[in-house]
């Protein structure tokens, strides 16, 4: 099942997902480019190891990283009566430059859906099924990830990838596997 259409955009919760263990490369093999990731977002991302995988994905081209602009600061300011500032800059630069956007949390995926369209919604959990749909991990490898995401703190709305297996570790498990690309949130 691939991602949506890129250029996309990634918000911190994404990010932090895969830096917590230490896959960001799997994202970026799993979403096509250009991927670009906002400075509102680059200044989220508080954990040094986060920032460090992030910085040198950035050194590399593989994330792209890029600033709103004056006539984007409307949506941002919008956006920002509800979200936070990453999720804010995420969106406003897709609904400008017709971007997808890869997000988890609740109330931002909801704005996505409504201003976007479900089309160009992705997330963790899209990421990850994208990555075993392509073959750069196998269902066993995307569902000991999506685990060991939740056991970090990752509130994900599905306990495994598909079919009837399910990570180890705490988190809600209880959900069944989602048919399409649904993907988690994270509450602040």
């Amino acid at each position: 099942m691939p991602p949506p259409p890129s250029p996309i955009g990634f918000d911190a919760s994404v990010l932090i997902n895969f830096c917590a263990v230490r896959r960001l490369e799997l994202l970026v093999r799993a979403v096509p480019p250009p991927r670009y990731v906002l400075v509102d977002v680059l200044e989220e991302l508080e954990e040094p190891a986060c920032r460090r995988q992030v910085d040198a994905a950035v050194r590399r081209d593989e994330l792209l990283p890029a600033a709103l602009t004056p006539a984007e600061l409307k949506w941002w300011s919008r956006y920002t009566l509800r979200l936070d500032p990453g999720e804010s800059a995420t969106l406003a630069a897709a609904m400008s430059r017709g971007w997808s956007v890869a997000v988890d949390e609740r109330a931002a995926r909801r704005t996505a859906r409504q201003d976007l369209g479900p089309e160009r919604l992705t997330g963790t959990v899209g990421v990850l099924r994208a990555a075993v749909a392509a073959g750069w991990a196998s269902p066993e490898e995307g569902n000991e990830l999506l685990g060991r995401m939740i056991v970090s703190g990752y509130r994900s709305p599905v306990g495994a990838l598909g079919g009837s297996q399910r990570p180890s570790g705490p988190g809600p498990v209880s959900s069944p596997p989602l048919p399409i690309p649904e993907l988690a949130h994270r509450d602040p």
